[in-house]
Parts: structure tokens; C-alpha cells; sequence
């Protein structure tokens, strides 16, 4: 399973990040063309690595996926909190349901950047990194 769509619904459904974003989050891709308006988010998967255990199946029974979230804003201050928004959506999260297969969301760090070639103001980006343990 990779972990887009429980990103997605997980970000839609809570009340602070779609208060922020609205519908504003892409898988994999930038602001191609520039469509979206600020705020945005990108979700990356950056890697899938299979454990060494032997599932029903023969194959690994269980995956760790680490996911890059980046956040795109004009401002600073609304960057921090609509960063620390995602981090309380996704952070220590366990998946139900349609979702079942996810085990353990966990925040692994983040880093700030700054492009000022984005005019008028500037653009300022936050990735944030999370693992998945992903039950296959």
C-alpha cells in the first residue's frame, strides 16, 4: 500500500490543515505551473524498504516507507503552524479501516528552507519526514 491516499484523507479530515490547505495537497509533484495558490503541500514517498521477515506469503510482511511532506507558504509564522498542524494530523497515527495495513506513522525531523527567487515576497518551505510501518 503506499501511504498517499491516507495522507490525503487523513490532512482533508482534520479541521486545522483543511482550514490552511483546503484541497491544496499533491502527490509527487511541485506547483507545476504555478496553479495552485499559497499554502500548499507536496507528499513524496522516498523510499520502501521491506523487512527481512517471512510473511504467509513467502514474501516480507512488512514495509517501512519514509514519506517527505514540504509545505510551501509566503510567511514564516504560518509556515511553523501550519507545519505543527500536519505533524499533530499524521504524527503517532495508526490506520483503520480502509487502512488497516498501516501500522505506525511516526515524525522523523524537519528542515526549513527559503527560495528568493519566488516573487514578490519570497518562498518559504518546510519538509517534514515520517516513517510508515506498513503491514502487507
Amino acid at each position: 500500500m503506499n501511504p498517499g491516499k491516507y495522507i490525503f484523507d487523513t490532512l482533508r479530515n482534520n479541521g486545522a490543515v483543511s482550514s490552511a490547505f483546503g484541497t491544496r495537497f499533491r502527490p509527487e509533484i511541485n506547483n507545476v505551473g504555478g496553479t495552485l495558490r499559497l499554502p500548499y503541500l507536496v507528499y513524496s514517498v522516498n523510499s520502501n524498504e521491506p523487512t527481512n521477515t517471512k510473511g504467509a506469503t513467502g514474501a516480507s510482511d512488512l514495509d517501512t516507507v519514509n514519506v517527505t511532506i514540504s509545505i510551501f507558504q509566503d510567511n514564516y509564522e504560518d509556515l511553523v503552524s501550519n507545519g505543527a498542524a500536519v505533524r499533530a494530523a499524521l504524527d503517532y497515527t495508526v490506520g483503520s479501516g480502509a487502512y488497516a495495513e498501516i501500522q505506525h506513522v511516526s515524525f522523523q525531523g524537519e528542515g526549513y528552507e527559503f527560495d528568493e527567487s519566488h516573487k514578490p515576497r519570497g518562498l518559504y518551505i518546510l519538509n517534514q519526514s515520517y516513517q510508515f510501518r506498513i503491514k502487507r
